[in-house]
């Protein structure tokens, strides 16, 4: 099957989207099909081969699967399409509502990408959702009818083994972590008011002030980051996949996500994870089994963080069991159920 991945990104920069294209593609490539990704810019580490957004010629591919909101097709430019399947990882409208900010939902700018992005699930013969939520958002805010949406999650590309302890350490003495420190991950952009930073923060500064063998971890963390916050910078995809294996805990605060890839990635990792329920938080973490269910606001994240770093059992008991959990999430898996779609989606398409 002849496939293009429309993803109107720079690949230079691996971001969360751009990361979740790039693993899908390489999975559909194990299954012997040939896969291009448009893009405004690639990379040479991607092993994907990828196409210029100008170059690009629908008519050449049995399917193809767009990755963002920014899909204004004209109905003419869409006819040159064979199968089109859009894929949502959560929703502008969604997000909007939930971090509860006025401004940013009266503002008129932001409704060009609410438009656009229900324009393209709604002109796509089929929409891949990466969450139940994603799914629910696209049926009820954008009124998709709910027979063209299945949901598909972003898997992980761990291995299933531990990181070897030599590696485990050389990252340990990087981010100035002695073995007795219990170093809690996050991962995203510290200014992003999305990720409920600020509640992250304030949990940690608490939990410093009686608990001194804590650590967190932000990667890439930056310039705004309070004293006491180990943060990495830019890592690559294989430096990030270490850092995982190198830390106790992730922890998520978002007050939205459609699918998070840093959870499945720190499944994957055998790694317990504190999160907030949003996206597929609830799909993929059972609480006290596997991870850690906090309360959609986290104002019970400094109690749990003591409770984790205090207990060593508990942390390898939720570990082992996240680690077990992934395995029906490896990218390899999720590119054979979305091969199905694809298959299905082309069916009515010739009909």
């Amino acid at each position: 099957m002849r496939i293009a991945h429309y993803a109107p990104f720079d690949f230079a920069a691996i971001g969360g989207a751009q990361a979740a294209v790039v693993f899908l593609s390489r999975a559909l490539l194990r299954l012997g099909h040939q896969v291009e990704i448009v893009c405004h810019r690639g990379a040479p580490d991607l092993e994907v081969p990828s196409v210029p957004l100008r170059t690009f010629e629908p008519e050449r591919y049995d399917v193809v699967h767009s990755h963002a909101h920014l899909c204004l097709w004209s109905p003419w430019f869409r006819r040159r399409v064979r199968c089109h399947l859009h894929s949502l990882q959560g929703t502008t409208l969604g997000l909007r509502l939930a971090c509860g900010r006025p401004k940013a939902i009266v503002n008129p700018g932001n409704w060009r990408g609410v438009i656009a992005e229900a324009y393209a699930a709604h002109l796509a013969d089929h929409v891949i959702a990466v969450s139940r939520r994603a799914r629910q958002d696209a049926i009820r805010l954008y009124g998709v009818p709910g027979g063209k949406v299945s949901v598909i999650p972003n898997g992980h590309g761990a291995t299933g083994r531990s990181l070897p302890a030599a590696v485990r350490a050389r990252w340990r003495q990087r981010l100035g972590l002695s073995d007795e420190t219990v170093a809690f991950l996050f991962v995203g952009r510290e200014e992003d008011y999305v990720k409920n930073v600020r509640r992250l923060l304030w949990a940690y500064r608490l939990v410093r002030q009686t608990t001194d063998h804590i650590r967190l971890v932000m990667a890439p963390g930056g310039r705004a980051a309070p004293a006491g916050v180990v943060c990495t910078g830019t890592l690559a995809s294989k430096e990030l996949a270490e850092l995982y294996g190198s830390v106790e805990a992730l922890v998520l605060t978002s007050f939205y996500e459609g699918g998070s890839l840093a959870v499945m990635e720190a499944l994957g990792a055998g790694l317990p994870v504190l999160a907030t329920p949003v996206g597929n938080v609830p799909e993929v973490i059972d609480h006290l089994v596997n991870g850690i269910r906090l309360a959609p606001t986290g104002r019970d994240l400094p109690s749990w963080m003591r409770r984790v770093a205090a207990d060593a059992g508990l942390r390898a008991r939720l570990g082992s069991a996240a680690r077990a959990a992934a395995r029906a999430y490896t990218w390899d898996r999720l590119a054979e159920q979305t091969v199905q779609a694809y298959e299905q989606a082309l069916g009515r398409c010739r009909t």
